[in-house]
């Protein structure tokens, strides 16, 4: 059984949804090993009326990960739709009571974000790690690459 932790959300929005400025990030995109099949793996769109989001399928766990956390996991999942829609449930809650002083419409301003996320293990439980960004980034990098 998968338990989707929204506790991991404060990590990522302490820079990113307190203070939304414009970023430039630079991403390499991953090459293809000989052996790698003839359809590389790439983020899966999940966007919708509500939200833009991708979900980042375990094969680019470690590459997402890493840059956001600086270490890697011990392995990687892809979250399903059912796991996304748990989070977020849970989300808007947790961040009426985790924005505190500095941010206190934190919840409201949440659903303007584009959102990654990477589903990974830690001391063998499935965790997901969000990752919240401003509507200022490039429209297409931030769906294909870590920023």
């Amino acid at each position: 059984m998968r338990f989707v932790s929204v506790w991991l959300i404060l990590i990522v929005l302490g820079g990113g949804l307190w203070g939304c400025t414009a970023q430039t990030t630079t991403t390499a995109s991953p090459t293809a090993s000989p052996t790698a099949s003839p359809t590389p793996a790439v983020p899966r769109d999940i966007s919708n009326a509500v939200r833009e989001a991708v979900i980042v399928p375990l094969e680019l766990g470690d590459m997402f990960y890493k840059s956001f956390t600086g270490r890697s996991a011990t392995s990687y999942w892809t979250p399903s739709d059912a796991d996304i829609a748990t989070l977020e449930a849970q989300l808007a809650n947790y961040l009426q009571t985790a924005a505190g002083p500095h941010s206190p419409d934190l919840a409201e301003k949440s659903a303007t974000y584009k959102r990654q996320y990477i589903g990974f293990v830690r001391t063998n439980e499935q965790l997901i790690y969000a990752n919240f960004m401003c509507d200022t980034f490039d429209e297409s990098s931030w769906k294909t690459g870590p920023l």
